[in-house]
């Protein structure tokens, strides 16, 4: 990961589940998008080396501990745009499952 978790404008708890999900999958992974995410309690990270891989990672609206998460595929010509996968209120433990499929990461 490129950037320093601490330094981003997120609240506490999306910083520690970054460094978290950081630990299980490794620092290269995942990285932060491009794409504009300016609430405080989201994040938008993609896939290092294919960008329009996305997963938006959110803790409002969910239960306490738990997280939201939406999995975003890219689109590939002649095919209809893809609705994202939608998980709500999973726990760290999903969340780095959902990710590491998503990010094949292995």
């Amino acid at each position: 990961m490129a950037f320093n978790i601490w330094a981003l404008p997120k609240d506490k708890d999306v910083r520690a589940t970054l460094l978290k999900l950081e630990q299980r999958l490794g620092s290269d992974s995942f990285t932060l998008s491009e794409r504009r995410c300016d609430h405080p309690g989201a994040v938008v990270l993609c896939k290092p080396d294919q960008e329009e891989v996305v997963a938006y990672l959110y803790t409002f609206g969910q239960e306490r501990g738990s997280l939201g998460l939406h999995l975003e595929y890219p689109m590939f010509p002649g095919q209809s745009v893809a609705p994202p996968d939608i998980h709500e209120n999973i726990s760290l433990d999903r969340v780095a499952d959902l990710l590491r499929t998503h990010f094949d990461i292995v």
